[in-house]
């Protein structure tokens, strides 16, 4: 057997075992492979749509995280001044709890779009929905680690990094929601009056002939009255 032909056998096998999925590996981790082309896929999708960002920033970074703020300028205060150690821990504490009811409440939501996902590929959508349920289980333990103090001195990091947490579950549960996306160029085209089908098939047509036994006024499909 020359060398050429054992090179083409070879890349032949790889392409049957690997390439085209028919190896074990392939099969038996078949399911984790389309979770993490999903997430990667919803994940780099966000970042190609400007309302979808703006969105974002503004309203669940802004708007929605307007109830930390306060919170977050004491701490850094408190961090500023020579507080002592225990009225520095009583601030980190209140700060840490109001991340966590930010943070549960973005989870919660976005956990909830991904388990009634309605996504045309449904086998990307069932693959998500346990993951989404794990995610709402998660969550509720961080608040339960953060309220009763288990975490010690890490109850804040802790706040914040499930905070960021949110974020990501945010993002991957809406970055392929249809209302972020552009509209067509001719949507404008097809834009056509509310009831026009309906008047058309209430209302004859010159063409039929019979517009002279309607008497009095009538409405057209743009909704003027003609008179008879």
């Amino acid at each position: 057997m020359t060398k050429t032909k054992r090179i083409s056998k070879v890349k032949i096998w790889i392409k049957t075992r690997f390439i085209d999925g028919k190896y074990f590996f392939c099969n038996y981790f078949q399911e984790w492979i389309i979770l993490f082309k999903a997430l990667f896929k919803r994940f780099f999708c966000g970042f190609k749509k400007v309302d979808f960002i703006l969105y974002f920033l503004f309203v669940i970074l802004i708007v929605g995280g307007l109830g930390v703020f306060p919170s977050a300028i004491k701490y850094y205060k408190a961090v500023s001044s020579n507080m002592s150690l225990t009225g520095l821990k009583l601030v980190e504490l209140e700060f840490a709890k109001s991340l966590s009811t930010y943070f549960i409440t973005i989870i919660a939501t976005s956990s909830a779009d991904l388990i009634l996902n309605k996504h045309p590929n449904e086998l990307e959508a069932r693959t998500l929905r346990m993951p989404a349920v794990s995610c709402l289980i998660i969550g509720a333990m961080s608040i339960f680690a953060i309220h009763s103090q288990i975490l010690g001195n890490q109850t804040l990091n802790f706040a914040f990094y499930s905070t960021l947490f949110s974020f990501f579950i945010w993002w991957i549960a809406n970055s392929m929601d249809i209302k972020y996306d552009k509209p067509s160029n001719n949507s404008e085209a097809n834009f056509e009056p509310l009831g026009k089908e309906m008047f058309e098939t209430i209302i004859p047509s010159k063409e039929e002939g019979n517009l002279d036994d309607l008497d009095g006024e009538y409405p057209d499909a743009n909704g003027i009255k003609v008179i008879m």
